[in-house]
């Protein structure tokens, strides 16, 4: 004779049922956190988040007085830079025409040379700059109003020590007064990039 069932049994089979189900999801879950916590770790250790940095001695540090100041450094050779110097400050406040001068200078340790120019670039007032190992070219944003927004390229010359010449000035109607903000040479001859800060040009002769 069969053996009847009763519904306390029933709602234990389904009881047990619904908890394997669970039990796979659970696993699931476990396994997607697992995957996850593995490819979190493994970015954090590209991204090099856990590297310490080691500094030098506060005392081994100096502070180079300079005509202006200088808003961005690029490698030139081992133990030298380049650094370029532009009023900016004054520029975006009250025009570039009320700008002291800039220069580009060679840094080599705590030495700092500004560096002759031959020909005729327009008044200095850089921003980003980039030497180029490849063409021995120095690249330049420059803000001078007078002669317009633009990228000053330089020959890097080595004949008695290090010096510049003025190889020509990149303008373009895309180049808004006071916007751009730093270049690269690009993978081909006579090809740059360059990047803006502002979205907008600044108004002539300032913003105050």
């Amino acid at each position: 004779r069969p053996k009847d069932i009763h519904l306390e049994n029933l709602e234990s089979v389904h009881w047990l049922s619904n908890s394997r189900s669970m039990s796979v999801c659970g696993w699931a879950v476990l396994a997607v956190a697992v995957a996850l916590g593995y490819l979190v770790q493994a970015n954090l250790g590209t991204l090099a988040y856990g590297k310490e940095l080691g500094f030098a001695a506060a005392e081994a540090c100096a502070l180079h007085q300079l005509p202006t100041p200088c808003e961005d450094l690029t490698a030139f050779r081992p133990g030298a830079l380049f650094a370029g110097g532009g009023d900016l400050w004054s520029t975006f406040a009250f025009g570039s025409e009320q700008a002291v001068a800039g220069a580009i200078y060679l840094v080599e340790g705590t030495k700092v040379t500004p560096l002759p120019i031959l020909g005729e670039p327009p008044k200095l007032v850089l921003h980003g700059i980039y030497f180029s190992a490849r063409s021995r070219r120095l690249y330049g944003v420059n803000h001078d109003e007078a002669t317009g927004e633009s990228i000053e390229v330089f020959d890097v010359l080595e004949e008695d020590g290090v010096s510049l010449k003025h190889a020509g000035s990149i303008r373009s109607p895309l180049f808004a007064n006071f916007a751009l903000n730093d270049v690269v040479e690009g993978a081909v001859k006579d090809e740059v990039y360059v990047t803006e800060w502002q979205a907008a040009a600044f108004p002539a002769g300032g913003k105050r």
